[in-house]
C-alpha cells in the first residue's frame, strides 16, 4: 500500500515538474519573439523566465526521487542545451502553444515543428556538436530528425518512448517486441544455485565501482536452473531481466546495430539486464555464431549468456559459472518443501 502511494505521488510530482520545465523553455521562446517584435526591451520576459526556472528548482526540491528529465540527463549525459532541445520537442507533442511559437519564430514559410537552426537561436548555451549523429540526441535516438535539405532546417521530433519516459510512463520500446521480451520465472533455489547468485552479485557489485561489466556465462543443461540464477542475481542488484534467443536476432549487420543501440537505450530507461540465450543454438552455425559474437561484444551494460557448452569472448572480460542440477539431497528438500 505505501509502495502504491510513494508512486502515485512521484507521478503526480514528476508530472508537475515537467509541465514547469516546459514553461521555462516556453517562456524562453516567447522573450526572444519579444526581442525580434521589439528589440532588446524585453526584461519583463526575462523576469517570467526566471520565475518559472526558480518554481522549477523548488519543485525539484520537494520531490523525493529525481525527476524522469534529470535521471534521462544523467544517463545519456546531456548538456543544458541539449536538454532544452528535448523538452522544446517533447513541447510540440504536448503543448500547442509550442507550434504556434516554432512557426512566428521561423518566420514565413517555416516550420511548425523545432529545428536545430530555431534552437541554435534561442535556446541558452547553443553548441554545435549537440547536433553531430555521435552527440546523445542522435546517437540514442532521443530525438527524430526529419527530411529537410539541410540539417538545421529539418524539422525535429522526440522520439515516442523517450516522451512517454519523461511523463512517467515505463514500458519496452514496441520496436523490440518480437525479439527481446521480459524474462518471467518463478521458483525457490536450492542452496548451491543460491551460492552462484551470490557470487554473480558481488562480481557484479565490485565490478560496477571500478570498470565496466564482465559478461556472466551460465554454462550447462539445467535451462531452468540458468534463467532463475539470473533472474534472482539480478533482482538483488535492482535489475530487471529481458532475454532474447539468440535464433531471434537478426543477421544484417546494419540491423544488429540498431537492435543494439535501441536495445542499451531501453536497458538505461528501464535498468535492465539482458540475457542470452544461447542453449539451443548449433556451434556449427558459422552465421549464427558470428551475429551472436558481435551482439556479445559489442553490447555495453549488463549481459547474461546462458549456453550448453563454454563460449568465449575476445574483447570482453567474461565470468563462466557452471549450473548444475539440483542434487538429489536438494531435490528431496524441494519436494517436502513443496
Amino acid at each position: 500500500m505505501n509502495a502504491t502511494i510513494t508512486t502515485s505521488t512521484w507521478q503526480e510530482d514528476n508530472q508537475r515538474y515537467l509541465l514547469i520545465a516546459l514553461d521555462v523553455v516556453r517562456k524562453t521562446l516567447e522573450r526572444r519573439l519579444s526581442m525580434m517584435r521589439e528589440g532588446e526591451q524585453a526584461n519583463s520576459d526575462e523576469d517570467a523566465v526566471n520565475r518559472v526556472s526558480t518554481a522549477l528548482h523548488d519543485a525539484a526540491l520537494k520531490m523525493a526521487a529525481p525527476p524522469a528529465l534529470e535521471t534521462l540527463c544523467a544517463l545519456f549525459g546531456l548538456s543544458l542545451f541539449e536538454r532544452d532541445i528535448v523538452l522544446l520537442c517533447a513541447g510540440g507533442e504536448l503543448s500547442s502553444s509550442f507550434a504556434s511559437l516554432c512557426t512566428a519564430l521561423a518566420g514565413e514559410g517555416g516550420h511548425t515543428s523545432p529545428t536545430f537552426g530555431l534552437a541554435l537561436a534561442t535556446l541558452s548555451d547553443p553548441h554545435w556538436n549537440a547536433l553531430t549523429p555521435n552527440a546523445p540526441l542522435r546517437r540514442w535516438r532521443l530525438i527524430e530528425v526529419g527530411m529537410g535539405n539541410v540539417l538545421t532546417a529539418s524539422p525535429l521530433r522526440i522520439d515516442e518512448r523517450v516522451l512517454h519516459y519523461l511523463s512517467g510512463v515505463q514500458y519496452m520500446d514496441e520496436r523490440l517486441l518480437g525479439i527481446i521480451e521480459l524474462l518471467r520465472v518463478n521458483g525457490d533455489l536450492v542452496p548451491s544455485h543460491r551460492l552462484l547468485v551470490e557470487q554473480i552479485v558481488t562480481l557484479w557489485s565490485q565490478a560496477a565501482k571500478t570498470s565496466p561489466l564482465p559478461i556472466i556465462q551460465l554454462c550447462g543443461d539445467e535451462i531452468a536452473g540458468k534463467r532463475l540464477v539470473a533472474a534472482k542475481a539480478c533482482g538483488e542488484l535492482g535489475l530487471q531481466v529481458s532475454i532474447t534467443s539468440a535464433h531471434a536476432l537478426p543477421s544484417n549487420p546494419g540491423e544488429l546495430e540498431s537492435l543494439i543501440r535501441l536495445w542499451e537505450r531501453e536497458a538505461a530507461l528501464s535498468t535492465s539486464a539482458l540475457l542470452v540465450d544461447c542453449d539451443e543454438m548449433e556451434r556449427s552455425d558459422a552465421g549464427r555464431e558470428r551475429t551472436v559474437a558481435r551482439l556479445i561484444e559489442s553490447t555495453n551494460g549488463a549481459l547474461i549468456v546462458t549456453s550448453r557448452e563454454r563460449r568465449h569472448s575476445l574483447h570482453r572480460p567474461m565470468i563462466t559459472f557452471d549450473v548444475s542440477k539440483p542434487s538429489a539431497g536438494e531435490q528431496q528438500n524441494a519436494w517436502q518443501s513443496a
